[in-house]
This record gives C-alpha cells, structure tokens and sequence, in this order.
C-alpha cells in the first residue's frame, strides 16, 4: 500500500511539475521574443546616434522620421511574425 501511495504522488508531482514548466517554457519565449526585438531596435537607435559625418546622417527631419518609421514597421512585422508562428 505504501508503495502505491508513493508512487500516486510521484505520478501526481511529475504531472504538475511538467505544467508549471509548459507555463516557463512560454513565458520564456516571450521574454526572449521581447529582449531580440528591443536589442534589433536599440542597434538601429545606436547605428543613427553615431557621431561622425556621412551623407545619409545629414538628411535632416525627413532622415529621422524615416528611421523611426522603419523601427515601427519592422517591430511591427516581428509582432506579426512571433504571433504568426505562435511565439508570443
């Protein structure tokens, strides 16, 4: 009889153990999707702050809403790609 008590609980313990990990594994995932797209962002915001002259730094308000609009379609597009393959 004890042994059946012990093995109930371990069956009962590894069921929950394996939902609580299917809940980490898809927090996870999206905590991961997150930092991705905010370091692609933060890496197009650091390549247009730097600080030396060329041509296509100079374009003035028209450069900085260019930037800001490829940052907004390209999340945008990761959004839609992470909801599409079911990661976020």
């Amino acid at each position: 009889m004890a042994s059946f008590v012990a093995s109930l609980r371990d069956w009962l313990l590894g069921g929950y153990f394996s939902s609580v990990e299917s809940l980490i594994d898809d927090t996870m995932h999206k905590l991961t999707f997150a930092t991705v797209l905010m370091g692609v962002l933060a890496l197009v915001a650091g390549v247009m702050g730097m600080n030396f002259p060329a041509p296509f730094f100079d374009a003035g308000l028209a450069g900085v809403l260019v930037v800001i609009g490829s940052m907004v379609a390209l999340s945008v597009l990761a959004v839609w790609v992470g909801i599409r393959r079911s990661w976020i």
